[in-house]
């Protein structure tokens, strides 16, 4: 499933949630295979229930966890809220993707999920991962690079 998803192309924004503007247009995600898929699975992590308009159940919902014991039991919690936002509509099948987490410190984790290798009859050799840092003070999720 995630080699048909990782075609996919939409009107390209920045983290703040801005089109972004390229040679007096509005940018796509047309130009680089996979980035339409990244930006994706990024405004899902980022965002909550409610946030969008037009799909109003599209969300993480990470910023419920803020305030809660950096424990197993709260990255199980994490595990399952990204996994259910990533799987909720049939955008991604649960075995398409690993989600890892390990804590920073007493309220900081990193997330990072990888994503199955299906994707290497698109782009050979290829991995994609997204690494994502979140505070449990409220702070995030912010997307690495």
């Amino acid at each position: 499933m995630i080699e048909t998803k990782i075609k996919i192309a939409d009107m390209k924004w920045s983290s703040s949630g801005d089109y972004i503007i390229q040679n007096g247009d509005i940018a796509d995600t047309s130009r680089t295979v996979g980035s339409g898929f990244l930006q994706e699975v990024q405004d899902r992590i980022k965002s909550s229930v409610g946030d969008w308009k037009l799909v109003p159940n599209r969300g993480a919902g990470l910023e419920l966890f803020k305030g809660r014991q950096n424990d197993e039991d709260l990255w199980e919690d994490i595990k399952t809220t990204i996994g259910y936002s990533l799987t909720r509509d049939l955008f991604l099948n649960r075995q398409d993707f690993q989600i890892l987490i390990i804590p920073i410190d007493d309220t900081g984790i990193a997330i990072r999920i990888d994503f199955n290798l299906s994707l290497t009859t698109v782009a050979p050799d290829s991995t994609i991962i997204v690494k994502i840092v979140y505070d449990l003070e409220g702070q995030g999720p912010f997307i690495t690079a």
